[in-house]
Order: C-alpha cells, then structure tokens, then sequence
C-alpha cells in the first residue's frame, strides 16, 4: 500500500503558516500574510475532515493570490491525490518542481500520483530523484519499493521495504507491501515447482511480515481484513 503525501499537511497555527508563505522575513505580521493564510488553514482543515473538494477550492485560492508559492501547489497537489485525481496532482507536482527544484516532496508527490495511475515507470524516476534529494524519509522508500513491484522488480522492491523499515521499523505499510513482494516471489517460484510451501523461506518471511503489519496497523485499515485472511489461507495451506 501507498505511503499517502498527508504527512506534509499539518494543523498549524494560522499566524505562524501565514509568515511561512508569505515568505516574511521579520516578525511581523502583514494584512496580506492573514488572507494568505486563511486558506491554508480552513484547507487543513477541510483536508483533515476528508473534504477534499473543498481543500481544493481552498488551496486554489490560495494559489490565485500567491501563484508562485511552492507550498501552495504541494498542498493542492496532496489534496488532488486523495481526491482520485491524479492528472490534476501530477501538474500541481510538477509545478511545485518548476518552482522549486530540490524539493522533495514534488518529486514523491508526482512520484506517488504516477504510482495510482499505473505508471510505475515514471513513478520510479521521480521516486528515486526524491530519495538523493532526501535520503531518510522511510515513506519514499516504501513508495519507489511499490515502483519497483509494479514492473515486476521484486528483489529491488525488498531492498527499498528492507530500507523503509531501517529508517521506520513502526512503519506498517512497508511491511505489508515487504510480506507481498516475498508472498509473489514465493508464488512464482512455487508454480514452476522448485519450492514447496514446507521449505520456501519467502513464505516464512511474508508470513512474519503480514503478522508485523497487523501488529502495527490500526482496526480501521482497509487492508487488514485482506492481509487476515490471506495469512489464514496461507497458514492453513502450511498445516496440511
């Protein structure tokens, strides 16, 4: 599962995010800072609430009376991707890189937008931009491991999960998608027959990753019903 771009969107005080934005240098706070900031924060919160469509009206007016704000952009660009709407995240990320281009999150944004849209490809290289220009951020490396998986690259996908939980060893998500790398890699290997399900040690291991996951993640996750039930069925499998 996808590492989501929320954790760049926090609650903040409106004051303090509308110096940010404004780019103020000094202490003092501009009637322009105030209606810049407004926005952002009435986009939080909306964004928080899962009022996405009105995140996005926010975070455009936001970008209507800052337009060359990075920031701005990256906010409605998260915003578009919980949305559904990736096209739309996609050029909001790319602007974010236009505007600023060492900036991190940009590149995982747009990487995570071409992720949902099936192309793992286009994903990969901003993915891996995204990495040199921010080495321990565990949710990118989960990311570009999804990257990897989604063209068939299991092995490389493992390395990046196996990095996301050194950095992140809370980090539930990538030990499911680790777990679903080996669970493939034990597939493919035990349908050509050179495995069985008493001696694949890729089994063992997603096995003991799907149990980390469901340790980690909360109740509510959507996909917890389908990991338990896919570590029942492969537990059964190993009692007979």
């Amino acid at each position: 599962m996808l590492t989501i771009v929320k954790k760049w969107i926090r609650k903040p005080l409106i004051w303090v995010i509308s110096l940010l934005v404004c780019g103020l240098c000094g202490l003092t706070i501009c009637p322009f800072a105030y209606r810049v900031g407004k926005p952002v924060y009435e986009g939080t919160t909306s964004y928080y609430s899962g009022n996405y469509r009105q995140a996005i009206r926010n975070f455009t007016e936001m970008i209507e009376m800052s337009p060359n704000n990075s920031y701005a952009y990256q906010l409605r660009g998260a915003a578009y991707t919980e949305s559904h709407k990736y096209k739309e995240a996609i050029a909001d990320f790319s602007k974010v890189i236009e505007l600023d281009p060492d900036n991190a999150g940009g590149y995982m944004g747009r990487g995570t937008a071409y992720l949902n849209s099936n192309q793992p490809e286009e994903a990969l290289i901003d993915l891996t931009k995204a990495i040199e220009l921010d080495p321990a951020n565990a949710d990118i490396y989960n990311n570009r491991g999804l990257a990897y998986y989604g063209i068939l690259q299991f092995e490389q996908a493992i390395k990046d999960y196996n990095k996301a939980i050194e950095l992140d060893s809370n980090h539930a998500y990538a030990y499911l998608n680790r777990g679903r790398a080996y669970h493939r890699t034990f597939v493919s290997a035990y349908l050509n027959k050179e495995v069985t399900y008493t001696d694949s040690k890729e089994l063992q291991q997603a096995i003991k990753d799907f149990e980390r996951y469901l340790e980690l993640a909360s109740n509510d996750d959507p996909e917890r019903e389908r990991t338990v039930k896919l570590l029942e069925d492969l537990k059964s499998n190993l009692a007979k």
